[in-house]
């Protein structure tokens, strides 16, 4: 694995964790007033104050590895059908927005403290429960989950305690606001995992949330209660390409894909859209799926890297399925940012265009 630069050694040391931190204190302050641009200066000032601290940097993810489910986690590993007929005019209709942009699990912070990445592993700095509440008012009891949306199906968690573990995964830019952050928690000692979508800790202990999905790795992953944050519904902290699970052989499809527009339909497993790209006929439908053209495989496959071979293998045989809408100007996926991935092995990923795909459907 490439070594680090003596600049980068200067700059990060061996703990990312600290230097997350620091930097969110220089610099984070940017993003707050980009998502928020009527800020108040009290509001900014309590915002560099206190949430900070509410999530650190670990050194490497330690989810365990797959399969979760009892059914082998079939939803995950299916592969897909047929290409669809309108392939080449979804490819040329998503070329209009931008291209695909493939994140290749760089787990390093930028100099402004962020780790480009999905899902960006940072954490609470300790294990905590909080109950799940249905409320609408500004400040909630300490200790409690309060939701100011919706309750994505089953409706169990109402009332009930989630617990938070320290290892729980933050999707977006935790501590500043700026984008749809996401917190994914797999509870391994209960068997359950919730994604609560644009989390937002509060200075009293509380976290307020958007919606809330919830459902138990009991069930098969093909199951109707088996849901998460998405645009589509499909659970995000399970649908991503992770290096514990592609370095001891595991296949599925990639971490989720993002389209800049989607057309106002679904293909299945997907539940439903947002409709981003209203009812224009050649917007790429929710759940459909992108594989690596056989040839364009065969091309990186004889490069000879081990890590872009396992990555390539579940881009050309499983795909990556529009699950969410991302940036207005490209789409993207990513491997989930781990120190351990070969940014030299990867680098032919990131020269990857929209045109070396087909389109799909399960």
């Amino acid at each position: 694995m490439k070594q680090p630069t003596a600049l980068e050694k200067l700059l990060f040391g061996k703990d990312v964790r600290k230097w997350g931190v620091i930097a969110h204190i220089l610099t984070g302050w940017k993003y707050y007033i980009l998502a928020n641009p009527n800020t108040s200066s009290w509001s900014l000032l309590e915002h560099a104050a206190t949430e900070w601290k509410y999530f650190e940097y670990p050194e490497r993810p330690s989810l365990p590895e797959k399969p979760w489910h009892p059914d082998g986690d079939e939803l995950f590993t299916i592969e897909p059908l047929d290409i669809l007929p309108k392939s080449d005019d979804y490819i040329a209709h998503m070329l209009s927005y931008g291209e695909i942009n493939i994140g290749t699990g760089r787990a390093k912070p930028n100099p402004d403290g962020m780790v480009r990445g999905y899902p960006l592993n940072a954490a609470h700095p300790g294990d905590r429960e909080l109950r799940v509440v249905n409320g609408f008012e500004r400040f909630a009891e300490p200790g409690t989950l309060w939701i100011n949306d919706g309750v994505h199906r089953p409706k169990g968690p109402i009332g009930e305690k989630i617990r938070v573990p320290k290892d729980a995964i933050i999707q977006g830019y935790p501590m500043t606001g700026y984008s749809d952050t996401k917190l994914h928690i797999l509870d391994v000692e209960r068997r359950t995992i919730t994604e609560i979508q644009k989390c937002e800790p509060w200075p009293n202990g509380s976290v307020r949330a958007h919606s809330v999905s919830h459902y138990s790795l009991d069930l098969p992953s093909t199951h109707p209660d088996v849901v998460g944050c998405s645009a589509a519904k499909i659970p995000l902290a399970e649908s991503v390409l992770r290096y514990d699970d592609l370095m001891n052989g595991w296949r599925q499809r990639t971490t989720m894909g993002t389209a800049a527009a989607s057309r106002a339909v679904i293909l299945p497993p997907a539940q439903r859209s947002d409709g981003r790209g209203g009812d224009h006929p050649d917007a790429v439908p929710m759940g459909a799926i992108l594989t690596l053209k056989p040839e364009v495989a065969e091309r990186l496959y004889a490069l000879g890297h081990p890590q872009l071979t396992a990555v390539v293998e579940c881009y050309e045989r499983k795909g990556i399925m529009i699950v969410d809408t991302g940036s207005a100007s490209h789409h993207g996926t990513s491997l989930e940012p781990d120190p351990r991935w070969d940014q030299d092995q990867l680098a032919p990923l990131r020269d990857l265009s929209l045109r070396d795909f087909v389109v799909r459907s399960l």
